[in-house]
C-alpha cells in the first residue's frame, strides 16, 4: 500500500507542469551557489536527486520514524526563479505516542516546494563537514525539516547496509534559520526526532 501510494504521488510530481521554468537559464543544481539569483532554473541535470526518492522506515527503542522523499521539478523558488527539490513528509512516533505527521502533505500540490515540512538540493560531494565518512566521488543531501515551529538541519546519505538500501538520517537544530530555542516559554516542545537514524528503504 505505500509503495503504491508513493507512485501515485511521485507521478503527480513528475506529470505537473512546470512551464514557467521554461524561459530561464538553466544551472545545474549540483554546482549551485550558496545563494539562487532570479531568473534562473537550478535544475538536477544528473538526476542525483532520483536517488533519493523512497519511503524509509527505522523503529527501534521506541521509536519510530518514517519519511517519504520525491522529487519535484520546476518548483517557484521566487517570481523568476526555479529549482528542481527533494520534497517530503515524515511521520515521529515515541513510545506509542504519535509527536507529529506530515505525511499527508503530500497531498497537496505546492508551487513551492519549501513549503513541505521537507525539502532540499543542497547537493555535497565527498567528505566535507556533515559527513566524515562519505566516499571521495559520495554525493549526498543537505536539506532542511521543520515541525511547524521549529526548523531543522538534515543530512542525507544513501548506504547499503545487509544488503538492503538504507538512508543514514541527521537531524540537528539549524542556527542558520536563526530559529528560537525550545526552552523559551512562547515555542511548545520539539516534535521532530533529533539525531541519528538509519532509516530502511520500504
Amino acid at each position: 500500500m505505500k509503495k503504491t501510494y508513493f507512485i501515485l504521488f511521485l507521478g503527480w510530481f513528475v506529470h505537473q507542469s512546470y512551464a514557467q521554468c521554461n524561459d530561464k537559464t538553466i544551472v545545474n543544481v549540483d554546482n549551485r551557489p550558496h545563494f539562487w539569483e532570479d531568473g534562473y532554473y537550478y535544475k538536477d541535470i544528473n538526476n542525483i536527486l532520483n536517488a533519493f526518492e523512497g519511503t524509509y522506515k527505522y523503529e527501534s527503542g521506541g521509536i519510530i520514524f518514517e519519511l517519504t522523499l520525491v522529487k519535484k521539478e520546476g518548483s517557484a523558488l521566487t517570481n523568476n526563479s526555479c529549482e528542481d527539490l527533494l520534497v517530503g513528509g515524515y511521520r515521529y512516533v515515541k513510545d506509542g505516542v504519535e509527536k507529529i505527521n506530515t505525511l499527508n502533505e503530500l497531498n497537496t500540490p505546492q508551487t513551492n516546494g519549501r513549503k513541505y515540512s521537507v525539502s532540499g538540493n543542497f547537493i555535497l560531494t565527498g567528505q566535507t563537514l556533515g559527513c566524515d565518512d562519505c566516499g571521495v566521488d559520495e554525493k549526498w543531501i543537505n536539506a532542511g525539516i521543520s515541525d511547524n515551529r521549529h526548523a531543522f538541519n538534515f543530512h542525507l546519505k544513501r548506504r547499503v547496509e545487509n544488503g538492503q538500501q538504507v538512508l543514514k538520517v541527521l537531524i540537528i537544530v539549524d542556527l542558520n534559520q536563526r530559529i528560537k530555542y525550545p526552552n523559551q516559554p512562547d515555542l511548545p516542545p520539539i516534535k521532530c526526532p533529533i539525531g541519528e537514524f538509519t532509516l530502511i528503504k520500504q
